[in-house]
């Protein structure tokens, strides 16, 4: 009796456990999964029905159970793949928390039989390479480490061109799931601990907050408006403000969005003059030309700065995001070494009380009431962040659990896979022809139908 015509996928994604590969056997173990995606705990994760701990390097066996307070960051480990930056990185981060073991603790996936790894790896190199780690593991060729990457979305090509979780935080009791934990690491180091992207937004809300529109301009500075009529600046306390940052756009689609946004703010502009929710534009010409690049404001009764007016201020803490960075790289900086002149545009916002209630690189209008938009600070800088720092196209390629207060994606990673490219979405399976994915695509049913059963 014929089970299956190949089983090399089925085995590359369960191993021993998936034998003998019968339908029945692949449906039960697909339905575990989706179970446990539903409801993702380290328990279910980290363990089996078989075991319930995961090891120290010294062979001490340490309960599942004890972690689940604490952060757990969950580390795919590579011989010879994973960069050595990595590990050294998270080693001084678990040096810091090493007093306080309480809050934080690493659990390595030593992966021995991935496509650039099984020939050279065996018992003997996890031992060596456990050693020199203070933290605890999975056992070694343990089958939940396969199970793992499924669940996280760690790829099997480390050589293709999308970027894998090599470092997934874990929050006490699933709160959220961060993948991108060795970009957070690398990126922004001790001070972004949990290692979340929410984490970084906050920081950046923070730093921003503590601008003040005051801090900005002497309170003698003079602004003037087309009709060359003068405003000073002390006679700006109490409204409502916003700073356009006039960039230096040369993409003519960024040229176009900018002329969008400068033609809906004039209308709001207007809309809302003599009203209780007026508010003021100081439009800033950060160039060093006299005159702005846009035709928008000619027509539009606005105050206007230039840059040069601004008080010494290093003002790329608050118009981009690169002093969040532990070394800033000036190649991807929007400011220039003082801070003044973007390179794009964006805007800033202030209340009544001089305080900062909004800033934007995006230009957008989520809201028709000033700021112009729903939800919080760190909302917006959760999103712009991920564009900014290209998480936002990892996550668009990344098949795994992700849990944040912005994000859920409780998704298997993927189903099964054709001619070498993973198929997240079961229902193209209609659509191959030939036995094996007839079957597959009937398999597939059968997992739609555990998610109806099976809730979140």
């Amino acid at each position: 009796m014929v089970l299956q015509t190949d089983v090399c996928d089925l085995f590359e994604k369960y191993g021993g456990v998936g034998y003998h590969f019968s339908d029945k056997r692949i449906d039960h173990l697909q339905f575990i999964d989706i179970a446990t995606a539903k409801k993702p705990s380290l328990k279910a994760l980290l363990g089996s029905p078989k075991r319930d701990y995961v090891i120290s390097n010294k062979g001490d066996k340490v309960l599942i159970d004890t972690l689940v307070e604490k952060v757990v960051a969950v580390y795919f480990y590579e011989e010879g793949i994973t960069p050595e930056w990595l590990t050294t990185d998270i080693k001084k981060v678990y040096e810091e928390f090493a007093q306080n073991k309480s809050c934080f603790e690493v659990v390595l996936v030593y992966l021995n039989d991935r496509n650039a790894t099984v020939d050279r790896t065996g018992e003997e190199s996890f031992r060596y390479t456990f050693e020199t780690m203070p933290w605890l593991a999975v056992p070694f060729k343990d089958p939940e480490c396969e199970r793992l990457t499924r669940f996280f979305g760690y790829r099997n090509d480390q050589l293709g061109l999308e970027e894998s979780p090599r470092l997934v935080i874990f929050g006490p009791h699933g709160k959220y799931i961060e993948p991108w934990g060795s970009d957070i690491i690398l990126k922004f180091k001790l001070p972004a601990y949990p290692f979340t992207r929410e984490r970084v937004a906050k920081l950046y809300t923070e730093k921003l907050r503590e601008l003040n529109l005051e801090m900005l301009w002497d309170r003698h500075t003079i602004f003037r408006r087309r009709d060359e009529s003068e405003v000073r600046f002390s006679q700006l306390v109490g409204k409502r403000i916003i700073l356009f940052f006039e960039g230096d756009e040369e993409n003519q689609i960024r040229r176009k969005k900018v002329a969008n946004f400068l033609s809906m703010l004039r209308k709001r502009y207007f809309d809302m003059k003599g009203t209780s929710d007026e508010f003021e534009v100081i439009y800033i010409i950060t160039s060093g030309k006299k005159e702005s690049s846009y035709d928008m404001i000619i027509a539009a009764p606005w105050l206007v700065s230039i840059a040069s007016e601004l008080l010494p201020i290093d003002l790329s803490v608050h118009c981009c995001y690169c002093h969040l960075l532990s070394a800033p790289s000036r190649s991807s900086c929007s400011c220039d070494k003082h801070g003044k002149w973007r390179r794009e545009s964006s805007m800033l916002a202030f209340d009544q009380n001089g305080t900062v209630v909004r800033k934007s690189l995006e230009l957008s209008f989520k809201a028709t009431k000033f700021p112009f938009y729903v939800g919080s600070m760190e909302k917006e800088a959760f999103f712009e962040l991920n564009e900014f720092f290209g998480w936002a196209k990892m996550d668009k390629n990344h098949w795994g659990l992700r849990i944040n207060s912005y994000q859920k994606n409780l998704k298997l990673p993927y189903v099964y896979s054709y001619g070498g490219f993973l198929v997240a979405n079961i229902n193209w399976g209609k659509y191959f022809r030939g036995r094996r994915f007839k079957k597959l695509a009937i398999r597939a049913s059968s997992i739609e139908v555990a998610n109806k059963v099976v809730k979140p």
